[in-house]
């Protein structure tokens, strides 16, 4: 799966060997990428791919008249895996947080995910034309992603030299102002981008060397030397997101010299980086992790905190983390913390975004059950009913009604049918108001579960076109179990899966086949994929349509709603199982195969 959801361990325990600080920092640049990077990407400054306030100010004020040419990415309805929204604190989802980013002139729509039921859609991926960056006196500037370096680095693992030395402070604002859209523009597109990534590695390193220029230039203004420290620090979570570890390393040095600089803002943007990683150690069990955590949280400036949409995103993670490991007295007094810089907030935003994120600790009782259950603790039905009804009238919004599905998932896929139905009629019985956006919302969940149990049994049907037109004859799989993948290019998740399900079929080569079942809705995408990539199945083709009432009517049929997908056809060619969390595959195979 994309993601595995959040379980609590036990305090000492320690995930990688203590003494040995390269595994270490891996580990630690994993977790910094998950809780800080990944989550908050589009939307923390420090690790964001748009410009900065501060930039986006600076060119405004030298530049009056520009227009804004910003290329937009696009909007890449994902379909996220149920354990991965598992978290009521699914930060990007929050619609307050959302209209501060737009404020923030910080685009959230790469970092969206669908809700863990609404059925598979492949979208629309038209790429945007490239633009031309001028300067303010017309003339173009280094474009960082038109235009190769002028001097070819000497060695594979240099960074890119640039033309940038005699340009003046403004132009190297403007520069960097380019890199951070571009590099938006690459995330709005990556997956249809043959060397999306080695772009962004590439444009990060171009960030690095110019912001660097930036912060030392004796002619920049103090302002434009702030920009420039703080670009250092966002090339570096850049480069570091992509697994860099030199970069990782010298981004906790950097960020630890700059927590006590004057500059408030670069103070602040290196503070939450650290956070980032005593969350990191947290999860490794490090004995002084929580020591570390609280002392960065405790003592944020309230009057820098305000009004700073990073810093509650991150507060807010922290408490959920606290909640999520057992630490619930830390929590309590993040949750404290986040209300006494905030309530007062002059943004009404920030103020309920805030309230929101405070409230977070409702939750923390249905992730402690869930997070027994995942250890294979039982918890009685009686209990989750009454955890679930609890969080219900104390909450019972639709962010509420989102996140008990996604639970429901969860238990669906640990064959907790109980606990399953006992969530469902909860739920049914809160928001029974017709025709409701929660009863639209809640309908979506409950017949895809229904979906799910419905096809089981029955007899699976190959009344559908191949992929590449090649010739599928239903006798080729007759008295075999039949392994059928779902599988999108625009969700990379779907073919993980594939190594796993090839190492059982040569197992028993004579006894299990695969089938996929493709869901793409672009055939030009698709193709030149199949070109640059040999499946080692055949596949049918399910297409997708957004314009279409039903999004995809197999995908409907079979209630997929996440990332991986895989049905299992008996010998006599009825479906035996789903699976959608990737585990239990091969006992059910056995099973079958007795």
């Amino acid at each position: 799966m994309t993601q595995q959801p959040f379980q609590s361990k036990p305090k000492n325990e320690v995930v990688l060997d203590p003494a040995n600080d390269r595994d270490s920092l891996i580990s630690q640049l994993l977790l910094f990428t998950r809780y800080v990077l990944i989550p908050s990407l589009l939307y923390v400054t420090v690790i964001g791919c748009t410009p900065s306030n501060e930039t986006q100010q600076e060119e405004t004020e030298q530049q009056p008249d520009r227009q804004n040419t910003e290329q937009k990415p696009s909007n890449l309805n994902q379909a996220s895996n149920q354990e991965q929204t598992s978290n009521p604190q699914e930060l990007a989802n929050n619609a307050t947080l959302q209209r501060l980013a737009q404020q923030s002139n910080l685009d959230s729509s790469a970092n969206s995910t669908s809700q863990p039921y609404e059925v598979i859609a492949t979208p629309n991926t038209n790429k945007a034309d490239s633009q031309t960056k001028k300067s303010v006196d017309g003339n173009e500037i280094g474009n960082p992603n038109d235009t190769k370096p002028k001097s070819e680095p000497t060695s594979g693992s240099e960074t890119n030299r640039l033309s940038t030395a005699d340009l003046s402070a403004q132009k190297l604002v403007e520069f960097l102002a380019m890199t951070d859209r571009d590099m938006q523009d690459i995330w709005g597109r990556l997956q249809q981008m043959e060397n999306g990534r080695d772009e962004l590695i590439r444009i990060a390193k171009m960030k690095l060397q110019a912001s660097q220029q930036l912060a030392t230039l004796s002619e920049a203004t103090e302002k434009q030397r702030s920009l420039g420290a703080r670009g250092e620090l966002q090339a570096l979570s850049h480069l570091a997101s992509f697994g860099d570890i030199d970069s990782a390393e010298a981004l906790k040095t950097l960020a630890e010299k700059n927590i006590l600089s004057d500059d408030d803002s670069l103070a602040s943007d290196s503070r939450l980086v650290l956070i980032g990683f005593a969350l990191e150690s947290l999860k490794q069990g490090k004995a002084d992790a929580k020591d570390a955590l609280m002392n960065y949280l405790m003592n944020l400036p309230r009057d820098q905190a305000s009004n700073d949409v990073p810093t509650l995103m991150v507060m807010g993670q922290a408490r959920d983390t606290l909640a999520a490991y057992g630490e619930q007295v830390l929590a309590a007094k993040v949750r404290d913390k986040i209300l006494e810089i905030y309530q007062d907030s002059a943004n009404p935003d920030l103020r309920s975004a805030a309230m929101e994120l405070a409230n977070h600790a409702l939750y923390d009782e249905i992730e402690t059950l869930l997070a027994s259950i995942r250890s294979s603790k039982r918890i009685p039905v009686q209990q989750w009913e009454s955890a679930v009804n609890e969080l219900l009238t104390s909450a019972g919004d639709m962010q509420c009604l989102q996140y008990l599905a996604s639970c429901a998932l969860q238990l669906e896929g640990l064959q907790l049918d109980s606990h399953v139905k006992i969530t469902f009629d909860a739920l049914a019985a809160h928001f029974d108001e017709p025709d409701s956006e929660t009863a639209r919302e809640l309908a979506i969940a409950s017949s895809a579960y229904a979906a799910r149990q419905i096809i089981i049994g029955t007899e699976f049907s190959y009344d559908l076109p191949a992929v590449n037109n090649r010739l599928i004859k239903a006798n080729d799989y007759q008295g075999k179990i039949l392994l059928v993948p779902f599988w999108t290019i625009m969700l990379p998740e779907s073919l993980q899966l594939i190594s796993s399900l090839e190492a059982l079929r040569d197992q028993h080569p004579e006894q299990i086949a695969i089938l996929g079942i493709n869901l793409d809705g672009n055939d030009e995408l698709l193709n030149t994929f199949l070109q640059q990539n040999e499946m080692p199945f055949k596949s049918l083709r399910a297409s997708s349509s957004n314009s279409a009432e039903t999004t995809n009517q197999t995908a409907t049929k079979y209630g997929v709603t996440s990332m991986p997908f895989l049905a299992i056809v008996s010998q006599s060619g009825k479906i035996a199982a789903v699976n959608f969390t990737g585990q239990g595959i091969e006992e059910t195979v056995k099973s079958l195969l007795k």
